[in-house]
């Protein structure tokens, strides 16, 4: 068990990397939205295909759903209250460390629209389900990773939080 200055030092450490992964994430995620605008200006001047415009502008509000999560996610790391009374931040801390946080789920509405912006690909030669099974495939595969990491790196965390907030509610 470590100590509660340990935990906490380590809680900062993590909150602070973990917000400047958040920003990095943003940033690529911006670049890559110019690039769905410019492909979204160019089908429109040049009167070209409205699939492509579609496909374009659904992954276009996909990626500004991705930046809206992680900004959202950056600000609740990079701006945890490490002043609030001890139990209190170490119960933030451990919510924002579980895996499967229930505000993951704003994500799915850029994934839909990334699925459907996907679902007009032409250069694929593959069926739509085919498409879709392979969509979700990898998406699956993405959480399955991100478990595992979760397991090595942020686990141990969770249970030295857990242990501490037991200690303190037990008053030992």
């Amino acid at each position: 068990m470590r100590t509660i200055d340990e935990v906490t030092l380590k809680i900062k450490s993590e909150d602070r990397s973990y917000a400047n992964l958040c920003i990095g994430i943003v940033i690529g995620y911006a670049l890559i939205s110019v690039l769905y605008l410019y492909m979204i200006y160019r089908e429109i001047v040049t009167g070209g295909d409205i699939i492509e415009i579609i496909k374009a502008v659904s992954l276009l509000l996909a990626m500004l759903n991705f930046m809206i999560f992680f900004l959202y996610y950056n600000k609740k790391y990079r701006y945890a209250d490490y002043s609030e009374p001890l139990l209190v931040m170490l119960k933030k801390a451990r919510k924002r460390y579980k895996p499967f946080n229930p505000d993951s789920l704003f994500i799915l509405p850029a994934l839909i629209l990334a699925d459907f912006g996907l679902s007009f690909e032409r250069g694929l030669s593959i069926s739509f389900w085919a498409g879709q099974l392979l969509f979700f495939g990898l998406i699956t595969l993405s959480a399955f990773v991100g478990y595992v990491i979760w397991i090595y790196k942020y686990k141990p965390l969770v249970v030295n939080i857990s242990e501490l907030i037991d200690e303190l509610e037990s008053g030992r």
